[in-house]
């Protein structure tokens, strides 16, 4: 969803937010918590069973995505993937930019299985 509104965000450097993309993805409730200390324009919808990324632009939205994948599925921790996006960043690399959706192993998210 592309916004009229730019957001100011810091992380992993200055930018503006203004395009957000969703995936359909079961977060469990457990990590909603780990997910704002990553990333706070990285948004978990319970209830829509979806995650997005609000940033710049789609690459660092895949990568968010990715970085958020791997700590919900214990693969990062959220300082690894905090390092790892300032990295990407300050070395101006983006490879974790996959659209390849990433699921939860053995789950299925709105009837489609993982």
């Amino acid at each position: 969803m592309l916004s009229r509104e730019e957001t100011p965000h810091d992380f992993p450097a200055h930018h503006t937010d203004f395009l957000e993309q969703f995936i359909d993805y079961r977060v469990p409730v457990e990590m909603f918590s780990k997910l704002a200390e990553y990333d706070g324009s990285v948004i978990a919808e319970r209830t829509k069973e979806e995650l997005s990324a609000r940033c710049g632009g789609t690459s660092m939205n895949f990568v968010a995505i990715n970085l958020a994948h791997d700590i919900i599925s214990g693969a990062r921790s959220v300082a690894d993937a905090t390092r790892d996006s300032t990295n990407r960043t300050n070395e101006g690399r983006t490879p974790h930019v996959q659209c390849e959706r990433p699921r939860p192993a053995g789950r299925q998210t709105r009837g489609r299985p993982a």
